[in-house]
């Protein structure tokens, strides 16, 4: 997915569906290196799915989401000539101990950066949601080593760490990361 078709979503989003949002997945690792993504995952606010509903059954340019419940619903959208397919996630899962909303305030302070107009979770935040997944965070190991493998740095796994600790599952990602790491010994953290 090409940063212009990540941009050309956000457009979209924000006057389709109006709710704050940070791009996250691979669309976000795909700002800082070639990963060859090709969906745009948004984090939005769990209360902001009513808004999200409601704004996309009334649009010609947008499926329904399905699922129509759970934490991670996606739609097609069609802007231009192009077919996107758009993931929202919601905040909830990954807000570890702190509560509903609280990851989502964290990326955005602490864990983004704007670039031409549309927030981008960096690579560790990413991370962090990838190794704390609701479903089986093993199907997100593959992409974390492509991410690696593409350049994001392995010590990008240690700040996954960090986050997971400010949430209170630091225990938790910590041991996945060790697991990864002893899959894939080009994982380890760099001695300098």
């Amino acid at each position: 997915m090409e940063l212009q078709d990540v941009a050309n979503v956000g457009k979209w989003l924000r006057s389709a569906i109006g709710v704050p949002f940070i791009v996250v997945g691979g669309s976000a690792v795909e700002r800082v290196v070639p990963v060859a993504t090709k969906d745009v995952d948004v984090l939005i606010d769990s209360s902001d799915w009513d808004a999200v509903d409601t704004a996309l059954e009334s649009r010609k340019d947008a499926a329904p989401l399905e699922p129509t419940g759970g934490s991670i619903r996606g739609t097609v959208v069609t802007i231009g000539n192009a077919k996107i397919d758009l993931e929202f996630l919601s905040d909830e899962p990954f807000s570890g101990r702190s509560g509903p909303g609280s990851f989502t305030r964290y990326v955005r302070q602490q864990e983004s950066v704007v670039h031409e107009g549309v927030r981008y979770a960096t690579p560790a935040a990413v991370f962090y949601m990838r190794l704390n997944a609701p479903d089986d965070w093993r199907l997100y190991l593959p992409t974390i080593e492509r991410d690696i493998e593409s350049g994001v740095t392995p010590r990008t796994l240690d700040e996954a760490v960090r986050i997971a600790d400010h949430f209170g599952v630091g225990p938790t990602v910590r041991g996945r990361v060790e697991a990864l790491r002893g899959k894939r010994s080009a994982l380890e953290p760099r001695r300098e």
